[in-house]
């Protein structure tokens, strides 16, 4: 039973130990006989195999003189006897080529038999020894199946669970997912839920990673939300400037209006008063000439030089009155053209000033982004000791080409500061304060974590 087991156990080996404790059948014993003793396979088969070795040297003996009397040699076959010639060379290489053959397969069947015969027997023997090995092997075969399934059940199980606590860490790594046009009260909620998670035993071997993710989350929604009050506090400036601008639009229309009510009205009594000079002058010629009718016949002659000097006179001061009104209304209308003008470019200039003013905050927060983006991008972590200020101060770098970057935009911001136009408005100023606080408070966590004390007057 341990050779068996041992055979079992190293299939395709031979085992000179293993062989003697088989019994072996009579055909087995019969087939090793023959084996050992060539003479068993028959004298007349030998004597066949014999004489065609015999027969295959002679014609080999025969293919040199062959080869010189017909290789190579050109017939004429167009003709009779050149036809005949080529004929009997044939027959004459052809008639050795197949007593060749015909001697090779009358020599060979007594060896063809002998092997259907060992193929055979070894086939039966084979059959028999499987017919043992199959359900030995079927067992182990079965067994192992049986522990690769357990082993791939458990591997499929473990994968789904280390799958769905990445699922669950990655719920907290979208908490920071935010749609567009989220007001700063959502953010706060979603904060307040992140803030409200607790990393449990759910999380498992993964506790570490889930804490690390949801404290990540925490801080990015943090900053998303200190981003969106400081938006929605310069949008909340601007819509209030836009509105003040309106309203001041709106009492440059209404001034305007009124003094082009009271200019129409002026030039309406002016009008009146043209057309009541015009009336009286006209009535004074009537009762002139009624006058004039009435001492006709008395002072005809006299009456015509008097008449004619009068009308001289009366169109004398006619023309006069007339120059008077059209100057005095050209006058008022230069006025109301004057008023116009200055109301035109009073509105121009309180719009100007407002597309220059918003430019000018706009371009200033463009140039802070970008530089605090270049700042980001520049910032390298430096390890400063404690041991000596002066020389943690000089480990800083500050002769470096980031501090030397860093120096030049602190110079900026100082000339902006002091400059009095950059930071005019309001929303500019509490911009600076939003980011001055939040500057103090980086600058707080690096002393704290590099634990040096950096004498700041030395900076200056």
């Amino acid at each position: 039973m341990s050779g068996r087991r041992k055979a079992v156990a190293e299939p395709g080996l031979v085992s000179a130990t293993v062989a003697p404790q088989l019994p072996l059948t009579s055909a087995e014993t019969t087939a090793e006989t023959t084996a050992e003793t060539p003479q068993s396979v028959g004298s007349d088969d030998l004597k066949m195999i014999g004489t065609a070795l015999v027969e295959f040297s002679k014609v080999a003996a025969g293919i040199a003189a062959l080869k010189a009397k017909y290789h190579g040699v050109l017939y004429p076959v167009s003709t009779t006897q050149g036809m005949q010639d080529a004929r009997d060379a044939r027959a004459a290489v052809r008639e050795p080529r197949l007593d060749v053959e015909r001697i090779r397969i009358s020599a060979k069947r007594p060896l063809l038999d002998l092997g259907r015969k060992l193929d055979a027997e070894a086939a039966r023997i084979t059959a028999e020894l499987e017919a043992i090995e199959a359900p030995i092997a079927q067992q182990i075969k079965s067994e192992e199946s049986r522990k690769e399934a357990e082993r791939k059940a458990k591997a499929e199980a473990e994968e789904r669970r280390k799958a769905r606590i990445l699922e669950m860490i990655q719920d907290l790594r979208d908490l920071t997912t935010l749609p567009i046009g989220w007001t700063a009260a959502k953010i706060a909620e979603r904060l307040e839920a992140a803030r409200a998670i607790e990393i449990g035993a759910e999380y498992q071997e993964f506790s570490g990673t889930a804490a690390d993710v949801l404290a990540k989350s925490i801080r990015a929604l943090t900053a998303s939300l200190e981003q969106r009050q400081a938006l929605e506090a310069e949008q909340d400036r601007i819509r209030a400037e836009r509105e003040q601008l309106a309203k001041e639009r709106a009492q440059q229309e209404t001034r305007a209006k009124a003094e082009r009510e009271a200019l129409a009205k002026e030039r309406a009594i002016e009008e009146a008063r043209v057309a009541e000079r015009r009336r009286l002058a006209e009535e004074e010629q009537r009762m002139a000439r009624e006058a004039d009718a009435a001492r006709l016949a008395a002072e005809r002659e006299k009456l015509a030089a008097d008449r004619k000097a009068h009308e001289e006179a009366q169109a004398r001061r006619k023309a006069e009155e007339d120059a008077k009104a059209e100057e005095a209304r050209k006058e008022r209308e230069a006025q109301l053209a004057e008023a116009r003008e200055k109301i035109r470019k009073e509105r121009e200039e309180a719009e100007r000033l407002l597309a220059e003013r918003q430019a000018k905050q706009d371009a200033e927060a463009q140039r802070l982004a970008d530089e605090r983006a270049q700042l980001e991008r520049e910032r390298e972590p430096v390890v400063v000791e404690a041991a000596d200020p002066v020389e943690s101060y000089e480990n800083l770098g500050l002769h470096s080409r980031v501090e030397t970057y860093a120096e030049k935009l602190l110079d900026e911001i100082d000339a902006a500061v002091f400059s009095g136009d950059t930071f005019i408005g309001l929303g500019a100023r509490a911009r600076l304060r939003w980011f001055m606080a939040r500057w103090e408070r980086e600058l707080a966590r690096w002393d704290a974590e590099n634990a040096v004390e950096v004498d700041t007057g030395a900076l200056t």
